[in-house]
């Protein structure tokens, strides 16, 4: 009785999460038997060596886990600054000017007002077609004159809104989970492969059955019974709101 009421409630919190990181690890091992490769940085190649399993917060019974790819560095080439927009986020010292970036963003990478690096902001790129562009460029110039007149605000005057070359020979983060669901869902010109939705659907089977696992845990406190193979990184949760902000920009998209 002792071991039921000291332990069991103890061992209640832990299953949750090792449960959590077992599941995360069946999903990403069905996404890397699939053997698909998505655009990085202008190349094919494969991602899924590269998935993260991240732990977002782990107060009580709160924990969330997260899988995410990081974006590799790239730089912006002429070439690429065709076909690319920036987006521009803060980070702890960022000048007041780049919360104008980012309220107007994002901009097409041939647009960018004002020279900027990666000490002012963390730079994320995402390959956009040209009828997306275009319309970037359209509402930037419609809103020129309020966009000026917040970067004379922010300390930063005779900005002109137009084509520039500011853009290119920046470091930026490639958007590389929008290259994932061009490839999942074939838009953008991509051609279709379909490997997280069916990842996704063995995935539910396996939870089921791993609540087996759950309970076992409770009676015996041995965590090896869990597939904990794959290391769990402690994450901001910045990352995943940014995830969640894109999931919702695409929605409409994805119907």
């Amino acid at each position: 009785m002792k071991e039921i009421e000291n332990e069991w409630p103890k061992r209640l919190k832990e299953s949750r999460f090792f449960f959590l990181l077992d599941v995360a690890n069946f999903l990403v091992e069905e996404v890397k038997k699939a053997n698909v490769s998505i655009s990085i940085d202008g190349k094919d190649k494969l991602y899924a060596e590269d998935l993260r399993i991240g732990i977002v917060d782990s107060e009580e019974e709160n924990d969330v886990i997260a899988i995410y790819l990081d974006g590799e560095n790239a730089e912006v080439t002429e070439e690429y600054a065709t076909k690319t927009v920036l987006y521009f986020n803060s980070h702890n010292g960022s000048p007041e000017w780049i919360s104008v970036l980012n309220r107007y963003g994002p901009w097409p990478s041939n647009m960018v007002p004002i020279e900027v690096n990666s000490t002012h902001a963390r730079i994320v790129s995402r390959l956009a077609r040209k009828d997306e562009i275009l319309a970037l460029q359209e509402r930037i110039f419609k809103n020129r004159g309020k966009i000026e007149l917040d970067f004379l605000r922010s300390g930063i005057p005779n900005v002109d809104i137009g084509e520039t070359t500011n853009g290119i020979g920046l470091k930026v983060h490639e958007d590389l989970g929008y290259n994932v669901l061009r490839k999942e869902f074939g838009f953008d010109g991509e051609k279709g492969r379909a490997h997280w939705r069916p990842a996704f659907n063995k995935t539910k089977e396996y939870a089921m059955k791993c609540m087996e696992k759950v309970v076992e845990y409770i009676q015996t406190g041995d965590k090896n019974i869990f597939n904990l193979s794959l290391k769990a990184d402690r994450i901001n949760s910045s990352v995943v709101k940014s995830g969640e902000g894109f999931a919702k920009e695409l929605a409409p998209f994805l119907k």
